[in-house]
C-alpha cells in the first residue's frame, strides 16, 4: 500500500465528516458522538479496513480507537497527581502500514 492512501482516506473522512455536520450539526451532540462518527467514515475505506501483517505475524487493521500512547508524553504535565498517574491514550490512530 502506497504510505499516500491512509492520508487521503483521512482527507476524504474528515471532509465528509464536515458536511454531516453542516447538515445536521444536532446529529453529534457531544464531542464523542463526532469520533465515533470519523471512525466509521474511516472504517468505510477499503485501504483502512484491510488487514495488515504486523512484525510480530499478527493481523491487524489500521485504524484504532482507545489506543495507548507508545512513547511518554511529558508536555501534558500538570500539577494534579491524579492527572500525572493516569496513563496516556489516543482517541484515534492510524496506523502506518509500513
Amino acid at each position: 500500500m502506497r504510505s499516500e492512501l491512509p492520508c487521503s482516506a483521512l482527507e476524504s473522512a474528515v471532509a465528509e465528516l464536515v458536511g454531516q455536520f453542516e447538515r445536521a450539526p444536532d446529529a453529534f451532540m457531544r464531542e464523542v458522538d463526532l469520533r465515533a462518527a470519523l471512525f466509521h467514515l474511516l472504517q468505510g475505506h477499503e485501504a483502512l479496513r484491510e488487514f495488515h501483517l504486523t512484525r510480530d505475524g499478527r493481523r491487524t487493521t489500521l485504524v484504532h480507537r482507545g489506543y495507548p500512547a507508545l512513547l511518554p508524553d511529558h508536555s501534558n504535565a500538570t500539577d494534579d497527581p491524579d492527572a500525572a498517574s493516569q496513563p496516556i491514550r489516543h482517541d484515534l490512530v492510524i496506523l502506518n502500514p509500513s
